[in-house]
């Protein structure tokens, strides 16, 4: 178990002084300008070694300070108290209830929806901007270079914002229908919001393999038909854009990737009290995706291929570690 503790520690402190201080940042930030997708991948991945720390196992003091300084947020705006104070968190579990977690989604998930609601305002309010000012741009390029940069830049970042939170959505929704009591007003509420938003995001997840499975489809049978594909869902190409289109399974590897997120979040949450179920299923989608990412080669960089296999391998360390010690614990 000591062993196990060590390797643990060792793994964790390895991927959060490598990743969590620039997770945030570049997912967040850093992607809208880049467009790329591996940023909010960074994301992503953190919040997979992050949230073993809700698992019911042994670990030292330490480990134990550690959890409590992780966070995936560099920027944080806290809900409202005349919101917070309409109803009371229902009591959550130790393991839930130690990280400060609220059983109210809309408390846990204000940040990161605060977060996406001025990215999403800021790209419908330069798509204005550009709408008003169609004539002068045109004889302005420079500007309307510019603009249309801008433009892609805020769509990027509110589109991978939301697609690093789907995991988010899903851990808080969960959370929420288990422990809120849907009383008073305000936890229904939030309950709700909850429901919505976790709809909305598999509609959003199931949107991308349809817009990747289309896009295959015409490249075989009509390059015509693709180029107005392309066009017509432009803003979307930072979802796909970094991986090969020789293959459904090669192109759609982000959204396995956001797949696997979410699947992770719900076994956190939703089999809080089975520690070792959590951890086998756990490595099981950590040997599926590694095993993925060997046979079919989805990136069209080879250092983007190379970072994968890194964060493939640090995730794949830590639930192994956890493995072995929730076998210790039993």
């Amino acid at each position: 178990e000591a062993g196990a503790t060590t390797c643990f520690a060792e793994s964790s402190s390895l991927m959060t002084n490598a990743s969590q201080a620039t997770a945030s940042i570049l997912s967040k930030i850093g992607s809208s300008f880049v467009g790329s997708s591996m940023f909010a991948n960074l994301g992503l991945i953190t919040k997979l070694v992050q949230n073993i720390r809700y698992m019911r196992i042994n670990v030292s003091q330490g480990l134990e300070n550690a959890f409590q300084t992780w966070s995936s947020d560099v920027l944080s705006w806290e809900i409202p108290e005349k919101l917070s104070s309409q109803s009371e968190s229902q009591t959550l579990p130790d393991n839930f209830a130690k990280y400060d977690l609220d059983s109210r989604f809309l408390v846990n998930y204000w940040s990161t929806l605060v977060s996406t609601l001025i990215g999403i305002c800021l790209f419908l309010g330069l798509k204005l901007l550009k709408s008003l000012l169609a004539k002068k741009l045109q004889t302005r390029k420079i500007l309307s270079t510019l603009l249309q940069s801008l433009i892609m830049g805020c769509s990027n970042f509110a589109l991978l914002q939301v697609y690093s939170s789907l995991d988010d959505i899903v851990f808080n929704a969960v959370l929420d229908l288990q422990f809120t009591k849907f009383s008073p007003l305000f936890s229904l509420f939030c309950s709700i919001i909850g429901v919505i938003l976790l709809i909305i995001g598999v509609c959003i997840l199931l949107g991308h393999y349809w817009i990747v499975y289309r896009y295959t489809k015409l490249k075989k049978s009509d390059p015509n038909g693709l180029e107005r594909f392309l066009q017509k869902f432009e803003l979307l190409e930072v979802l796909h854009q970094d991986y090969k289109d020789t293959s459904f399974l090669r192109h759609s590897y982000f959204a396995f990737l956001v797949t696997r997120a979410m699947l992770a979040a719900l076994v956190i949450v939703a089999f809080y009290q089975q520690p070792l179920a959590q951890a086998i299923m756990l490595v099981i989608m950590n040997c599926l995706m590694l095993a993925y990412l060997i046979i079919k080669g989805p990136y069209k960089e080879v250092y983007d291929e190379i970072t994968q296999y890194f964060y493939e391998f640090i995730v794949f360390t830590v639930h192994l570690c956890v493995l072995i010690m929730a076998l210790a614990d039993q």
